[in-house]
Order: C-alpha cells, then structure tokens, then sequence
C-alpha cells in the first residue's frame, strides 16, 4: 500500500497491484536536494529523479538497437558522502551473450574508491516490462489461417507459466488476436493498466477484470510479433549491497499451453493453430526489451534515496 500513499498522481493501479508511473525526466548531474529527501520507513518514490533508458541521438539509436543499452544512474546520499546507491534498466546484447533487466546496488566511499557496502534494506521493483519477439515465417502463417477461420480475439484461463524473464512459474493469460495494431497495443501500455484492459475490452477480449487482475503476466500473439508483457512486482531486501532481476537472458523461452487452455466455444481446428504458435514460441529468438518502468531504492539508518527508469514502447 506504501505505492498509493507516497505516489499521488503518479501511478494508476487495478486490483492486481498493476502500477504505471509516469516519467518526470531527469539527468546523472541531478543534486540531492531538500525536496528528494526521504526519511522514515517508506520511500516516496514519487520524489526520486527519473531516467530514460535510451540514447539522445540517431546515432545512439541506431547503436542502442544493435548492442543494446547499459547506463548506471547514481544517487548520493544527504547525511553522508560516504554513501550512494545505483541503478540500470539495461539491454545487453553482444555476439556470445545477451541479457535485460534491471538492478541495483549500493556503494561506500573508500581512499581508494568506491565499492559495494550493505545497505539497511534494498529495493527494486517494475511494472508493464514488455517483451517483443517477431514471429517465425511458419508462426505468421499460422496467424493468417486463424484470421482466415476466427476473427475474434482468443484467450486463455489464468495459469501458471514460466516464461522468459520469470525464474519461478506466474499467472499467466495467453492472448490471440488476430488483425492487431501493434501502434495501438503500445500506445495503451505506455498509458497504464486500466487502459491497457479497457483496450483490450474494446478489441473483444472477453476477459472478466477479475481474472485479468489475477494474471501477473500476458502473452499476447499479433500477426507478426509475440509479447510478453511482465506486469509488475516489487522486492524487498534487508541487509543487502545488490540485487538483479533479469527479465531475459540468451535461453530461449517460450510457453507451452494445451487443449484445455482455451476456454470458449471457438473451432477445433483454430485452438490447435493458436496451440502449434505457442508451443514452438521456444524456437524464436532471443526477445528484446519493448518498454517498461522500473525503480531501484535503498535505506541507510531512515534516510532513502533512489531513482526511476524507464523505456517507453515504441
């Protein structure tokens, strides 16, 4: 509940805790001043600078697409200069490995430098990471027959799924929608959760908001991409100097769903297209980071500090 009270304004929320800050923009020369301190037991997140993950030129976009992106964004604290915490929303893809996520750590100053020190509690947290993969040649082809033969959206009951980017199985809606906008689908994940459900309510995804609060994660098939769509969760830890989620990393993933996944009363031969699309999503390559917020905060004695990152969709 920390979220609602300390982010006023700043976060839209549904039943499932899905939340969406919005971007205050922010740059690495930023000063700690009397309005970013945060003393207590909570962090205002709210009041923490706000970085995007993405360079400034053309130059830096085209780099950014190709080797990916990897910036530290650093925050001192006021009661010493002995202290400060750090964070990446980072992209890495190089020839042998490639990985996405998000950490932070926490330093102290030494005569020698700076290196990792234990903070009182550290904390990480995200909402709406999406995923993007383009769909293999044989996968489009399966999504025409569908849009042949089924021109309204499918989707799956709620159920646990490992997917990329997860390290334990989560609640997870599988989607088909045939015909879909991708311009559109981005446009209402940068907006936030409701949006995003009214959205899909409107296309006719006859999901109850009940069992879209209770999936932690969507999978959603367009025409020619796949999305993942890792909805958001928060991390807590005490005594602690670093902490990485890593939402995907060069391991394949995909999914696996059967006959019984489905529910509604569409064809036979249409479920088992929708089926053949998922369970070869193994095969595909290695996803991207389409967009998401996440944060990194820490605590020394009561005094927080931190900071926001995100990517928007593009």
């Amino acid at each position: 509940m920390f979220l609602m009270r300390h982010w006023p304004g700043f976060l839209t929320k549904l039943e499932s805790g899905f939340v969406t800050p919005a971007p205050v923009e922010a740059n690495d020369n930023d000063i700690n001043d009397g309005l970013l301190r945060n003393y207590g037991s909570e962090p205002d997140i709210a009041s923490f600078p706000t970085f995007k993950n993405t360079k400034g030129n053309i130059w830096g976009y085209i780099i950014q697409n190709i080797i990916g992106y990897s910036k530290a964004h650093t925050q001192y604290y006021n009661h010493t200069d002995k202290r400060r915490v750090r964070g990446e929303f980072y992209e890495n893809n190089h020839v042998f490995y490639a990985e996405l996520g998000v950490k932070g750590w926490t330093d102290k100053k030494n005569w020698i430098g700076w290196s990792k020190t234990e903070a009182d509690e550290l904390r990480i947290g995200w909402t709406n990471v999406v995923l993007c993969v383009e769909l293999t040649s044989a996968m489009k082809k399966h999504m025409q027959d569908i849009k042949k033969l089924q021109q309204n959206p499918m989707h799956t009951r709620p159920e646990y799924q490992q997917i990329p980017g997860s390290t334990y199985t989560i609640n997870t809606t599988t989607l088909v929608i045939p015909g879909l906008k991708e311009s559109e689908l981005k446009k209402y994940i940068n907006k936030g959760a409701k949006e995003l459900y009214d959205f899909l309510a409107s296309i006719g995804v006859k999901q109850s908001q009940s069992d879209y609060a209770k999936s932690k994660a969507l999978v959603i098939s367009s025409d020619n991409y796949l999305f993942y769509i890792i909805k958001d969760d928060h991390i807590k830890r005490y005594s602690c100097d670093y902490y990485c989620r890593v939402f995907a990393s060069q391991a394949k993933g995909g999914i696996t769903v059967n006959q019984n996944s489905f529910s509604g009363s569409w064809p036979e031969v249409v479920v088992k297209l929708a089926i053949s699309i998922f369970n070869t999503s193994k095969d595909m390559n290695y996803p991207t980071l389409y967009g998401g917020r996440t944060y990194a905060a820490a605590r020394f004695s009561n005094e927080w500090q931190g900071m926001n990152m995100y990517k928007e969709a593009k």
